[in-house]
């Protein structure tokens, strides 16, 4: 089977933020059956740490991580606290969504022209002590403009690459560049810390799923052409962070195997293993901390439910 790259060659600064580097790619094929190496890394003149790991992680045969359901809270009849219509967000503990020095986060509406969304940090007094503009995909928004009779409406563009993003305990970021597989591990202030990639494997776009797509932008009154539609899907869908700094990336796979398992890569992008995960992870919330995962589900029936996995170390026993 083989499996692709995107090798990093020079970097080009992007004003998305401060310090977030595009990078001109060289993307390459290998068999991904080959014997596995170790991960190689660099340090680039600008002092940036270049991790480029092997398709296969450094867990062996009995290690790495299993999830065991322990806590299930939602119902369908009755009328207690468990009885859920919608939840929005959940917090496990009242340290949630502090960095370690005492810091939280809100992200908040910009007035700043081109710009949706920053994030604003605020200090323990709930003073605002400055914003932090959301990473963005290095070659911009892959956005489709449509007039309306009250302005322009943007539509994502089918199967284009973004920047997936996800905060660090210390007021840093992991940013996933979804279409090249690429991990940024960024400061507080936006600067560059790592670039860590891995090799991939290309899932195509299916005549079905570009149509579908092209059909919804059309009704919309979206001017498209099939030919502009990508070949194939971004090879990331979502990225987590834990309260280790590892890195839980959820694989594009093709069928419905999509959110089936996580890509763990510890806090020095070193590529660990995969994790099979239980159900399908929300967009939003999951809360990975003290060995534990937290999230949201909803049945068939469309109840909701707060539920818990235990993470259990394999070799601990």
């Amino acid at each position: 089977m083989k499996s692709c790259w995107a090798r990093n060659l020079a970097p080009v600064w992007s004003g998305a933020i401060s310090g977030l580097a595009a990078w001109v790619a060289l993307v390459g094929c290998v068999d991904s059956s080959s014997p596995g190496i170790d991960p190689v890394f660099d340090t680039l003149p600008n002092g940036v740490i270049q991790v480029e790991n092997p398709p296969t992680g450094l867990w062996q045969a009995g290690e790495g991580f299993v999830l065991h359901e322990t806590l299930r809270i939602g119902t369908v009849h009755g009328d207690g606290p468990d009885l859920f219509g919608w939840i929005q967000d959940l917090e496990v503990d009242a340290a949630g969504g502090i960095d370690s020095e005492g810091f939280f986060y809100d992200l908040e509406k910009s007035s700043s022209p081109g710009r949706e969304e920053v994030l604003v940090r605020y200090d323990g007094q709930f003073h605002a002590v400055d914003t932090i503009p959301v990473p963005e995909h290095p070659e911009g928004s892959a956005g489709i403009q449509v007039p309306t009779p009250r302005g322009v409406a943007t539509y994502p563009k089918p199967f284009a690459g973004r920047a997936e993003w996800a905060l660090v305990s210390d007021g840093g970021m992991w940013v996933a560049i979804t279409d090249q597989y690429k991990l940024l591990r960024l400061t507080r202030e936006g600067d560059t810390l790592r670039v860590v990639t891995k090799p991939f494997v290309p899932v195509s776009v299916t005549a079905e799923e570009r149509d579908e797509r092209l059909k919804g932008l059309r009704e919309v009154g979206a001017d498209l052409s099939r030919f502009e539609v990508p070949s194939s899907k971004p090879p990331i869908a979502d990225i987590f962070v834990d309260d280790q700094e590892n890195a839980w990336v959820i694989p594009v796979l093709a069928g419905d195997e999509t959110e089936s398992i996580a890509e763990v890569f510890d806090s020095l992008g070193v590529f660990l293993g995969e994790v099979q995960l239980p159900l399908r992870l929300p967009a939003s919330p999951v809360i990975i901390r003290d060995q534990t995962l937290t999230t949201i589900t909803i049945d068939s029936l469309g109840v909701p439910y707060v539920v818990r996995f235990k993470i259990q170390d394999r070799s601990a026993g």
